[in-house]
């Protein structure tokens, strides 16, 4: 079987207590969890990239072979070079095609033994198990002009793209060919940070990509390498103005693991209280898992303006003047709009994941949902690497767009 590469964009994390299913419905993806309302603009994303791709043919010239024998005859002893260093093996080539933005399938014993490989190079990170008939096919393969590589050969494979520049290693890229013989070519910045590399396409196009964190974007090349489609240039800002002060903070909505199933504490009597954009753990309470009002008042000239609140844990809408905008349920947390001349208003609705209020009681969900195992403490160390910074951290900034540059009101 062909296992194809993945690179997500984006992705969301969320415990769930094992109590019962009818547990696992409210506090999973439903109407008991706190990203639920952002959840349209997540799904409306996926699936519109996934139509848009499933409409051509993905014209992958490189695999990597999955040693999955060697992964199960290893076991777990990595010192040993077991199943676990095999894995590591793997992981490191198809990071490194993914930094090369390589596309590539995974192919295992089946294939290689059938002969179907259709691929300009197909890389080995470890093939400790291949059988006898699977080495014979590849020799075949090899004598078709195709290239068996290790994995120090990773500068010799195709590349689905070119990327160099500030962020270049960060950048992931698939390719599609469209019937009437244009080409989409889908990229991802990985990376936590925005990058702006020059990429080269085959069809013989360089553009300069500007991707914020966790960013996409489709370029749609004709086959002359004539440009048909590709990302808007971000308007030039020749001011940003920080909001500071001014701000309150309420809870609208919380949810947090009771006796035997999730509770909602009422929020609904909450009046806002006094603060700056930050995390909200020293207002709210760091174990609060829920969604969070933030409101601040300021004045404005009027016009055009760059809305960007900064760093947000984790989803966020905004409404302006009684006007709301789309939901962003990942980074970045930005909207082109028109400012009122006088007094503005803007509230802006947080949510943040069960994480905070689930681990403090992972423990005891172990010992009142027996049979006790080591999941909690797997999930704690798993979700803290993350940190559970939550709100609305900022920060928050106005940007005026240059002279002469037009933006988009949404």
């Amino acid at each position: 079987m062909v296992f194809k590469s993945a690179s997500s964009c984006t992705h969301q994390r969320d415990y769930q207590l094992s109590a019962s299913s009818s547990t696992r419905s409210k506090c999973g993806m439903s109407s008991g969890f706190a990203m639920w309302p952002f959840m349209p603009a997540f799904c409306a994303y996926v699936r519109d990239t996934c139509a848009r791709l499933a409409a051509g043919t993905n014209p992958v010239r490189v695999a990597v072979y999955w040693d999955v024998r060697s992964v199960w005859a290893g076991g777990f002893d990595t010192a040993a070079g077991g199943g676990a260093a095999v894995s590591a093996a793997q992981s490191a080539v198809a990071q490194g095609l993914d930094r090369r933005q390589v596309d590539f399938d995974f192919v295992d014993d089946d294939l290689i033994e059938a002969g179907r490989l259709p691929y300009a190079a197909v890389v080995f990170p470890t093939d400790g198990h291949l059988s006898e008939r699977g080495r014979a096919a590849l020799a075949a393969y090899r004598a078709r002009g195709g290239l068996a590589l290790g994995p120090d050969g990773l500068g010799r494979v195709p590349r689905t793209c070119r990327a160099s520049g500030p962020g270049a290693e960060l950048l992931r890229v698939t390719k599609r060919l469209l019937p009437d013989g244009a080409a989409d070519y889908f990229l991802v910045n990985e990376g936590g940070r925005a990058i702006a590399p020059a990429v080269a396409f085959d069809e013989g196009a360089t553009l300069a990509l500007a991707l914020d964190p966790c960013g996409s974007a489709f370029v749609r090349l004709a086959a002359d390498g004539t440009v048909l489609e590709a990302p808007p240039e971000r308007p030039a800002v020749a001011a940003r103005r920080e909001l500071r002060d001014g701000w309150t903070v309420r809870r609208v909505w919380a949810v947090r693991p009771g006796a035997e199933d999730f509770e909602h504490p009422d929020c609904s009597a909450e009046q806002g209280r006094p603060c700056a954009p930050g995390d909200w753990g020293a207002l709210l309470g760091t174990n609060f898992s829920g969604r969070a009002v933030y409101r601040v008042a300021f004045a404005a000239e009027g016009g055009a303006a760059e809305l960007d609140l900064g760093e947000v844990g984790v989803c966020a809408s905004a409404r302006l003047n009684g006007r709301e905008l789309e939901p962003r349920f990942a980074p970045p947390f930005r909207w082109e709009v028109s400012l009122a001349a006088g007094t503005n208003v803007l509230e802006v609705t947080v949510a943040n994941t069960l994480a905070n209020a689930l681990v403090p009681e992972l423990g005891r969900i172990g010992r009142d949902f027996p049979p006790e195992s080591s999941w909690s403490f797997r999930e704690e160390a798993f979700y803290a690497k993350d940190g559970f910074a939550s709100g609305l951290i900022g920060p928050v900034t106005l940007g005026i767009p240059s002279p002469g540059q037009e933006v988009e009101k949404k």
